[in-house]
């Protein structure tokens, strides 16, 4: 079954009773991988334009434009991330990880995002009834319980669907997306 006819059909029948369905994405080649700033979808910011989400977020950690072009330069996201965790890079970081100046440039990033690609928003409102998380089932600690979480003691009914149980996590990239869904 289509994944979005599933979600709603889940949706639909376990709101009556009163059961919470929660609908992760992980995985960028999944149905919801374009909800992860790792997805290939480029933004605009500041006149310069950007390969990812990612990218921008990890740069605005930085003020040394020889430190964001370095990042903007690399090809490959995952050695982007590794780059900016190096010690070398992780010393000269002006926003503190999962400070609340991390979380106010994450609603921008994916305000920017949402933005230029109006379809996304489409599929958030399709979504209304959902608790969206970014899934770190596989990552249980530190920013992936930060920006994600998983579902404990729920019923796993596809490979992002989960009916009851309960979300462990803070889920700030997941609470981000759910209110710009909320605010349409």
């Amino acid at each position: 079954m289509e994944f979005k006819r599933l979600v709603k059909l889940v949706s639909d029948k376990y709101r009556n009773e009163k059961e919470v369905v929660y609908v992760g994405f992980n995985k960028i080649n999944e149905e919801l991988g374009w909800m992860s700033n790792m997805s290939d979808y480029s933004i605009n910011y500041d006149g310069k334009e950007w390969k990812r989400c990612e990218y921008l977020f990890m740069s605005l950690r930085f003020k040394d434009e020889d430190i964001i072009n370095e990042i903007r330069s690399v090809s490959n996201v995952m050695m982007m991330k590794r780059k900016v965790k190096s010690k070398r890079l992780k010393s000269m970081m002006v926003i503190k990880l999962m400070s609340k100046d991390d979380v106010r440039n994450m609603k921008m990033v994916v305000g920017l995002k949402l933005k230029k690609y109006k379809w996304m928003l489409d599929e958030l409102k399709d979504l209304k009834n959902v608790v969206i998380f970014e899934n770190c089932e596989n990552r249980k600690k530190g920013s992936g319980l930060f920006w994600g979480g998983y579902v404990e003691g729920g019923r796993k009914i596809d490979e992002n669907i989960w009916i009851g149980g309960e979300l462990k996590g803070e889920n700030v990239l997941g609470n981000i997306l759910m209110d710009y869904r909320d605010s349409l």
